[in-house]
């Protein structure tokens, strides 16, 4: 038997490992993402909650003012969040939607070798 055909073999199964590889450092971006999204949204409720409680000791006789300035604070802050969540939610779809077309293109590998490994067996059974 060739060396071709298992040349050709291990190219194949070169590829898988590669696409294997690509496939969970994806998945490790779409969790490291999603972790991002969370910490982000954390954050500026944080913050929000720091501003208001600075506004209420800053002004703690003032209670029309302190209100005022809280309405804008939750306003503000929940147009960043929603905008902000919208960034990542963005991001986190683009990593799923191209784990995806990886899980195909692995798919398509596998078949591909399979293919060549059962044409490779019937080739030997053909010289024996």
């Amino acid at each position: 038997m060739s060396s071709a055909p298992n040349h050709a073999l291990s190219v194949m199964e070169e590829e898988i490992r590669l696409l294997l590889e690509s496939r969970r450092a994806l998945r490790e971006a779409v969790a490291a993402a999603e972790r991002g999204r969370d910490a982000t949204a954390d954050d500026l409720r944080a913050v929000r909650q720091r501003l208001t409680a600075k506004t209420d000791e800053a002004l703690p006789h003032d209670e029309q003012i302190r209100r005022r300035i809280t309405s804008a604070i939750e306003s503000a802050f929940t147009t960043a969040l929603r905008a902000l969540t919208a960034r990542w939610n963005q991001i986190v779809n683009l990593l799923k939607s191209a784990c995806e077309r990886l899980d195909e293109a692995l798919k398509e590998a596998e078949l591909r070798l399979l293919q060549r490994e059962e044409a490779v067996r019937q080739a030997q059974q053909r010289t024996t």
